[in-house]
């Protein structure tokens, strides 16, 4: 027995590899073989998204605009599809579902591996690495992001030890060309699209900044010099992405109120989900009665990183200067993630979005759990790491004793059964739904008790076996509450995105003429229609523009405030009531659905629940009259009134045109080729007009009237459009966004900069 154990002591991380590989393949198993993906909801998002991309880049186009949602939405200013990100280019060789399903089977896998790097580079023991790593990559805050579908999340995640790692090297090393290179993997997460994680790790950036200043392991010159030349070369980098999501800010419903900044908060109840993960039930089991999405308010990390802080005194009372360091350090951390994710429950969260502008620009403040998860790894690692150093510990023997007893009520009172417990409960106190609440972590005593009795018990007999064979057990155990427990509610079946026995998608795609559909359904099953190229009114997506959330919320719906009024669900605008707005007709909405429509002189009936509206506004028309109005309350307010027949007159915002007398024939458009970043459309002008596009108004679009260049006129509050003369016959509406240039600029000087490192290194080496 004492040699086997001493084999797989030896070995330890070829057989956690293989057991993280093979326990990875049986959880997605079912999404590989079936035409599934793995996750929940918002998985089928980022397939409309990967939908896209995949179609462009088969169509020899960077998608820089995505044409279906909401009248369109840039894409690279959204930042989620990720288009910059260069493992997106897989999109040209494989289908979306394969690239999904291997980004989260891959990421399953190096994310332990990238943590276990990152603790041995600080000089952890290997078991004491796996054990920490475990924590951090399959804690109930990581696996969710799996669950729900949120894989540029994951791949982001993945990265924030490896971008540590590289930066404590940068602040270490003399050599220049490392210092160049360093900067790739912080550029590489910050092209993922997942931005609480992204600017959460560039704050454990600064705080390993600060700690290295105060342990006196870098004086302040050095530090200066080296942080702002990773930023500046980071910025150089990354700024592709960091221009477009820049001009996007202004445009769109983010930070526009404080109820928007906290709309996912922390509740401080919900710490108790540090020990009884799943107290307020499930969705996936159908009963969750907690706050909100139970998958962004989850703070399981398992039992070990609490259990050890009883150790914390000792150690820091007998510890070196620097170990106290670390584990201060470490607890700030956890701390500091716990303050910030409680978002609107803490009342100085008002004054943070105000002083540091990019969290009011956040609508999850509970992300920031991100933060307590990194400290709570690290203070695991740096714990036992003490405690293995250590022989010193009997005094805690009292502490595991309680422990031990207090686990082993917890297990007697898990085998008394429920409807006594309910009954004793009821008989004493009025508590609604008690029968629910109860059941709903009766299971979980037990998993609390069990692992308890573990601990305690290896910790007490420390000295008694043999010290690998303890730490076996104890990798064995956090495997087991992190890697297996916390997927025992996960449904890692897949979502089903085989929708060709759809019938509504069936129905619609029979017609080919440029329409929009108004469905009322979740907001997450919506993309199902962008997939199938058909444009939908609404979407959902936390990165829409505003003038079009205005647009529909107040034009259509008359309501007094979107953001103050839309919050409670998401942000989004699911239901439409007046259905009957002639703003919709401008938005060229043609077909309705899962909404009760009686009227039969404006819709007709076409299947179960499908309606389609009788008349309605073209995506591309002709007007031979129109109003300027560069007052766009005013010009809501003439819409909505109908006090113009929006039919045969326009209203222009942006230009004084002089009205024209209408002579000759009707114009005529021939032919229109639609992609991505352009509209071209072959036409035959036979009387000067404007051209009206139920398209959005946005910085970037250009246009040319035959091969030159045209005024972009902004019709109706927030569509674009052009004048046309007579005579014209080619129409080009073309995406040119002014970020393009200056990304490929920032490349180059990146270059350069390696280059000068490079040849500065060599010239120094010829001289010697």
């Amino acid at each position: 027995m004492k040699n086997f154990c001493e084999y797989i002591y030896k070995n330890i991380f070829e057989i956690f590899l293989i057991a993280i590989v093979i326990g990875t393949i049986v959880l997605f198993l079912p999404s590989i073989k079936d035409n599934k993906l793995p996750g929940y909801n918002d998985v089928l998002e980022f397939l409309n998204w990967n939908t896209q991309i995949h179609k462009a880049l088969k169509n020899r186009e960077f998608p820089l605009w995505s044409p279906t949602e909401m009248a369109g939405l840039p894409f690279a200013a959204q930042y989620q599809p990720a288009i910059f990100y260069p493992f997106t280019y897989l999109l040209f060789f494989i289908s979306p579902q394969k690239y999904i399903t291997f980004i989260m089977i891959f990421h399953y896998i190096i994310t332990p591996l990238l943590m276990y790097l990152f603790l041995r580079f600080l000089e952890f023991e290997k078991i004491v690495c796996l054990i920490a790593s475990l924590i951090w990559s399959y804690s109930g805050y990581m696996i969710m992001r799996y669950w729900v579908g949120q894989y540029s999340y994951i791949m982001a995640f993945s990265y924030t030890p490896l971008i540590l790692y590289c930066y404590i090297i940068a602040l270490k090393t003399a050599n220049l060309i490392i210092f160049w290179a360093v900067v790739i993997p912080a550029a590489l997460q910050f092209f993922t699209g997942a931005p609480e994680i992204i600017f959460y790790t560039h704050i454990l950036i600064f705080l390993f900044s600060i700690k290295f200043l105060i342990s006196k392991q870098i004086n302040l010159k050095n530090l200066f010099l080296r942080f702002s030349g990773y930023y500046f070369l980071f910025f150089c980098l990354t700024i592709i992405q960091i221009l477009p999501l820049l001009e996007f800010l202004p445009y769109s419903i983010r930070g526009k109120s404080f109820e928007y900044s906290t709309f996912l908060s922390f509740p401080f109840k919900n710490l108790i989900t540090m020990l009884l993960p799943y107290f307020y039930g499930s969705h996936t089991d159908g009963n969750f009665w907690g706050a909100q999405n139970y998958f962004e308010l989850y703070a399981y990390v398992g039992i070990l990183p609490i259990f050890l802080l009883i150790f914390v005194n000792k150690i820091f009372n007998v510890g070196d200067k620097q170990l106290k360091i670390e584990i201060l350090f470490c607890g700030f951390l956890v701390l500091l993630g716990l303050f910030l994710a409680l978002g609107k429950y803490s009342p100085f969260y008002r004054y943070i979005i105000n002083i540091i502008v990019p969290f009011s620009k956040l609508r999850a403040p509970s992300r920031a759990l991100f933060i307590s998860l990194f400290g709570w790894t690290l203070l695991t690692a740096n714990i036992l790491q003490t405690i293995i150093d250590s022989s010193d510990f009997k005094q805690f023997r009292k502490h595991l004793i309680i422990i031990f007893v207090f686990s082993l009520i917890i297990l007697i009172l898990y085998y008394i059964p429920p409807n006594t417990v309910v009954s004793l409960i009821t008989k004493f106190f009025d508590i609604p739904n008690i029968a629910l609440k109860y059941q709903t972590f009766h299971f979980k005593l037990k998993h609390l008790a069990v692992v308890l009795v573990l601990y305690s018990n290896f910790f007490l007999d420390w000295r008694d076996f043999n010290k690998k064979t303890m730490l076996l057990l104890i990798l064995s155990v956090v495997f087991y509450e992190t890697f297996i427990f916390n997927t025992y509610y996960i449904d890692y079946r897949g979502t089903n995105i085989d929708f060709s026995n759809n019938a509504l998608i069936k129905e619609l795609k029979k017609d080919n003429e440029y329409f929009r559909l108004l469905s009322f359904e979740h907001l997450i099953e919506m993309p199902k229609y962008n997939i199938n190229n058909i444009s939908t009114a609404i979407s959902y997506t936390p990165t829409q523009l505003k003038t079009i959330c205005d647009y529909l919320a107040i034009g259509v719906d008359n309501r007094k405030n979107y953001i103050t009024e839309s919050y409670k669900s998401w942000f989004g605008i699911q239901k439409i009531d007046n259905y009957n707005s002639p703003l919709l007709d401008l938005l060229n909405v043609k077909y309705y659905y899962n909404y009760n429509i009686s009227d039969n002189d404006k819709f007709t009936k076409i299947a179960d629940n499908l309606y389609k509206k009788n008349t309605f506004v073209e995506r591309f028309r002709f007007y031979y009259d129109w109003r300027c109005e560069d007052n766009l309350h005013n010009s809501l307010e003439l819409l909505k009134n109908q006090q113009i027949d929006y039919f045969n007159t326009v209203i222009v915002n942006n230009a004084e045109i002089s009205p024209l007398q209408r002579y000759g024939t009707q114009n005529t458009i021939k032919s229109i080729k639609y992609n991505f970043n352009s509209i071209i459309l072959n036409v035959e002008i036979n009387t000067d007009a404007v051209l009206f596009t139920s398209e959005i108004y946005y910085p970037g679009w250009q246009v040319k009237l035959d091969g030159k260049g045209a005024f972009l006129l902004k019709l109706n509050n927030i569509f674009r459009g052009v004048y046309c003369y007579k005579g014209a016959q080619t129409i080009e509406f073309y995406y040119r966004p002014y970020y393009i240039r200056y990304g490929f600029l920032g490349l180059i000087i990146f270059i350069v900069c390696g280059l000068i490192f490079v040849l500065n290194i060599y010239s120094k080496k010829y001289e010697n």
